[in-house]
């Protein structure tokens, strides 16, 4: 199929008529939609358009994250025979479009997808400071100057190590150790 939305938890994204050549003069669109609070990852297994991974301007692939209020963050156009890197969507839906000129047809791509709770979109994962979602689990961390507590969600002051250095503070003046 060219295109369409899909809602399923994970499956296969493929261009028109692989692993055969795809044909001339295509324009594909496919939305994967994932329930709130969710992410999509997508992995390319196999990737051959035509074009140089440059410009891109005879066949692509364009892959963009849909946000809410409609706004949209794009992970870039894809071309040439380099996988694209493993795309992981910043909202709840990702849209990928295929588009194919009048000449010079390849075999085109193959892609998975699966879905994945985000669970730093719900109070910040329970983290004080920064929450990174991972597949099937999330970690936290703390800004500089602080580490995790023993219970992995907590920041604590840090410690200064070196007993010489100096030390400022932009509203302070500089203190020699």
């Amino acid at each position: 199929a060219c295109g369409g939305v899909i809602e399923e938890t994970n499956g296969t994204i493929i261009s028109p008529s692989f692993p055969d050549l795809y044909p001339p003069n295509k324009f594909c669109i496919w939305e994967i939609i994932a329930p709130p609070q969710y992410r999509i990852t997508l992995n390319f297994t196999h990737f051959d358009l035509e074009g140089n991974n440059q410009d891109c301007e005879y066949d692509s692939v364009d892959i963009r994250s849909k946000m809410a209020d409609d706004e949209v963050r794009k992970h870039g156009v894809f071309c040439g025979s380099r996988l694209p890197p493993l795309i992981t969507s910043e909202g709840n839906s990702l849209r990928i479009e295929f588009s194919s000129d009048n000449s010079v047809q390849k075999s085109g791509f193959g892609a998975l997808f699966f879905t994945d709770k985000d669970e730093c979109a719900t109070n910040n994962g329970g983290c004080q400071h920064i929450c990174k979602n991972t597949i099937g689990s999330y970690a936290c961390s703390c800004h500089n100057g602080f580490v995790l507590h023993e219970n992995n969600h907590d920041c604590k002051e840090g410690k200064l190590h070196r007993k010489t250095g100096l030390l400022s503070c932009a509203h302070l003046p500089s203190v020699n150790l």
